[in-house]
């Protein structure tokens, strides 16, 4: 019978791995992205609403997600 620590430890590489799927088929998708490192100093003014992480709010875009100081972005359905 395997213990208690070896079941965590399976459990929890499946459950890391499964989002990280479900993030890559989102980010292929369009649907979810990360911001780069360096935050953009100029946006372009198309409305594509974006909810921003941590920010938790929504965002006219992704650009501007990114330069209000959000990691990602989950796109908006609108």
């Amino acid at each position: 019978m395997p213990s208690k620590k070896l079941a965590a430890a399976v459990t929890f590489v499946v459950v890391l791995s499964m989002l990280a799927l479900v993030f890559y088929a989102g980010a292929s998708a369009g649907l979810v992205g990360v911001c780069p490192v360096t935050r953009p100093q100029v946006c372009v003014e198309i409305y594509a609403p974006v909810y921003g992480v941590p920010t938790f709010r929504m965002h006219s875009n992704s650009c501007v997600a990114c330069m209000d100081g959000a990691w990602l972005w989950i796109k908006a359905t609108v």
